[in-house]
């Protein structure tokens, strides 16, 4: 009788010791996941930045081809992944200057969770 309670406290203990070192196991792939997805979050706002750069340099040395209701469409790809795309509308201005309203859209593709981002603002000079 003895001996089965220390039998069964043993197979107790390694159970328990099994359980938490499976749980810690888990809790540190899911800090990894969240560290990830938050890094590509980041690139994804970066490369959105580098996007409105190009988009207002073309604007400037007039690049982009506009239709006759004054829309246009641009759309560019950073490391395969990040993928933006800009609806811009001419405005039309008696002031001498150039302003363009812009509506971007930012996807993440290629991982196992997609991420997205929009900005709209005018640009101006």
């Amino acid at each position: 009788m003895r001996r089965g309670y220390i039998l069964f406290s043993f197979v107790l203990l390694i159970v328990v010791g099994g359980m938490i070192f499976f749980l810690s196991l888990k809790k540190t792939a899911l800090i990894q996941s969240i560290l990830q997805e938050s890094q590509s979050q980041v690139w994804l706002v970066l490369h959105m930045q580098s996007f409105r750069n190009v988009l207002k340099e073309k604007l400037q040395n007039q690049q982009i081809a506009f239709s006759k209701s004054n829309f246009a469409e641009f759309s560019m790809r950073f490391d395969r992944v990040y993928h933006y795309k800009a609806i811009l509308t001419r405005v039309e201005n008696t002031l001498g200057s150039e302003i363009y309203w812009v509506d971007i859209l930012g996807t993440q593709e290629g991982a196992s969770q997609k991420y997205s981002m929009s900005f709209q603002s005018f640009l101006y000079w």
